[in-house]
């Protein structure tokens, strides 16, 4: 992960009390916060505010939100936060995360299984220290819900890493989010529980899509329908009045793309790219699956980057990372 997209997992705080974070987050896109719905049940969005920065007592920027948006399910641990403002624009720095779309139902998942990939939050360390952490973890299951990891007595997550994300590398060498904390093992060290995101792509991407400035309404639509169409990478459709609404994915550095039959054409939670006859991104990072081309698989190890064979597992990067005794219970 690169210094901007490591600055794009945050925390949730107190309005008043910035300094002391309850749960984690992720901006997975400029106004768009991914995080556990237990973070936010009973909390209107004025009850809750955005933070980024490595330490919450000295932090790079505290954003409010407008609205809070829970999964349809309650039985599903999601939910996401919208901000008041661009966190990109007032932090050009940080560089949004993307959530992976590839499946993990099929062989890109059976790929993950026993690979060691990272996760991280806010919460409690072994240390009496604060602040931002890193963990390397095995990952040992996935399932219909959760993908299941291990800390296997030495690493994990712990209590205030809630909606904190779990982060792989995929074949494209992108990292994506595959989920977010739920709860594991009270010594912190042993197995947790993160919700999937892939199964919830299509609400992922309309609530990322809604966020997106409109920049120009034009004349009667003709055969132009409510699901639209792209126009380079411009994305148009017939609005509620009958004329034509659209959007320029390119000022957020999105693309256009088909999202869903409800929704139609819109800006994707895509980077630009170019665009295939049906209007799909090609080589995109969020849909690039796990199974590499070549023998070599690249892992996270302790908040850097190493290969299966290089046996130097000591933190590397731009973060020398601790051990954590990170982990919870619904421990928000």
């Amino acid at each position: 992960m690169t210094a901007g997209q490591q600055l794009a997992i945050g925390y949730l705080y107190t309005p008043g009390n910035p300094g002391n974070p309850f749960c984690t987050g992720t901006l997975v896109a400029p106004r768009v916060v991914a995080t556990a719905a237990h973070c936010t049940r009973g909390l209107g969005p004025e009850a809750i505010g955005f933070g980024i920065g490595v330490d919450p007592a000295d932090p790079v920027g505290l954003f409010p939100l407008v609205q809070v948006a829970e999964f349809g399910d309650p039985d599903i641990d999601a939910a996401l936060l919208f901000l008041e403002g661009d966190a990109v624009a007032q932090v050009p720095d940080v560089e949004p995360l993307p959530v992976n779309r590839t499946s993990l139902d099929g062989a890109d998942g059976e790929s993950l299984v026993g690979r060691q990939v990272e996760v991280a939050g806010f919460g409690q360390t072994g240390e009496a220290t604060s602040g931002r952490f890193f963990a390397s973890v095995r990952l040992v299951e996935i399932n219909p819900e959760f993908v299941v990891v291990d800390g296997e007595g030495l690493q994990g997550l712990c209590f205030g890493d809630s909606g904190g994300p779990i982060i792989t590398m995929n074949a494209a060498g992108a990292p994506v989010i595959l989920g977010v904390e739920h709860g594991g093992d009270d010594s912190c060290v042993g197995r947790d529980y993160l919700t999937r995101l892939d199964p919830l792509g299509d609400w992922l991407e309309a609530a990322v899509a809604a966020t997106e400035p409109l920049v120009q309404v034009g004349g009667p639509c003709g055969s132009l329908t409510f699901r639209g169409r792209c126009a380079g990478n411009t994305a148009e459709w017939c609005d509620e009045s009958g004329r034509v609404a659209a959007v320029d994915c390119g000022v957020a550095d999105r693309a256009c793309g088909y999202i869903d039959d409800e929704t139609g054409y819109y800006c994707t939670t895509t980077k630009a790219c170019d665009l295939d006859a049906a209007g799909e991104c090609i080589d995109s990072p969020e849909m690039a699956g796990f199974i590499a081309d070549g023998p070599q698989r690249v892992e996270f190890v302790g908040g850097c980057v190493t290969a299966p064979d290089d046996h130097d597992r000591s933190p590397g990067g731009l973060l020398l990372l601790p051990i954590l005794w990170v982990a919870y219970r619904l421990r928000a």
